[in-house]
This record gives C-alpha cells, structure tokens and sequence, in this order.
C-alpha cells in the first residue's frame, strides 16, 4: 500500500493509499441488468474485461463526458481491492488476497458500445476512457467484513436509480 501515480486514498489513514495496479470488470454478472441490455443471464454467463489505469477517477474528482459519446451511462459497482495478486487461484484461496473495498462507478459510453458491438469490434472507446472509474476511498477489510456489509444504492439528484442488498 504504497503512494504511487494510481492509487485510492484509504478509509481512516491520512498518509497511506492504496495502490491500484490493475483494473479487472465483469460484465453481465448481475441479473436483473444483463436482462435490461438484452441478454439472458441464464444463457450468457459473465465475462471480463479490463479498463486501464487512467481510468481511475478518486474522490472529488469531477466526471468529464467524453467529447465523441452522446449517451453516458452509469452502473453502481462494488469494487473488490486486492492485497496481492496470483495466479491459477482457487475460489476459496482467493478469499484470502481481499485487503479491502470500495464503491465505484462503470461509466460507459452506450452509443459507442452499441456501434462497436454492431461492427464485432472491441469495447475499449466505449468503456476506458479517462475518468470513467469513479471510485470512494478503499476501506480496509477482509472477505468476512465484505459478507457482512449492508446494501448498495446509487442515488442521482436525490432520485434512487440504483439498488443491491
């Protein structure tokens, strides 16, 4: 938990940051919005995909749309930090490498996603531009901390847009 060019600041310890060296998304892992973007979830597991480090926007950071999209939306995401990375790591190992979480925002460019998904071309335009990872203050924390955390709502001029218990 060095201070480094991407990092978060940490919940309750002015001096310290956590680094962010890699961020790793998954799509089509909740349900209820596979449905809403035209998906069926019990055919079309989640995937990944990755935004690069310039896609970190921390605290107090104002959101900038990109100049080329028309139609930016925005999905509540709980973000996991890890405290080490691996590989060829089981289910229940993994639980072990969560140092800590926090919430964070997916910011995609839909009109963008919808021309690049049309042409079978990649999502990167889309989903990795600068900024388009907002992200609160990492609170440190383990897998046992994580199961007893309470619900995620996202509200948008003070309208409830977003819930997950």
């Amino acid at each position: 938990m060095s201070s480094t060019l991407y990092s978060l600041p940490i919940i309750g310890q002015n001096d310290c940051r956590f680094a962010v060296n890699k961020i790793i998304c998954i799509g089509r892992n909740y349900a209820d919005h596979a449905r809403e973007m035209g998906h069926d979830p019990a055919r079309e597991p989640p995937f990944f995909f990755f935004k690069p480090q310039s896609a970190l926007a921390e605290p107090g950071t104002a959101f900038v749309c990109p100049w080329y999209s028309q139609d930016v939306h925005h999905e509540l995401e709980l973000v996991i930090a890890l405290n080490q990375g691996g590989s060829h790591i089981s289910a229940e190992d993994a639980k072990q490498l969560i140092g800590g979480f926090a919430v964070g925002l997916d910011m995609t460019c839909r009109d963008v996603q919808q021309q690049a998904k049309q042409q079978g071309r990649p999502w990167e335009l889309a989903k990795g531009f600068d900024g388009s990872a907002p992200c609160s203050a990492v609170r440190l924390g383990t897998y046992d901390d994580l199961q007893k955390m309470g619900q995620l709502s996202l509200t948008r001029n003070s309208v409830l847009v977003q819930h997950r218990d």
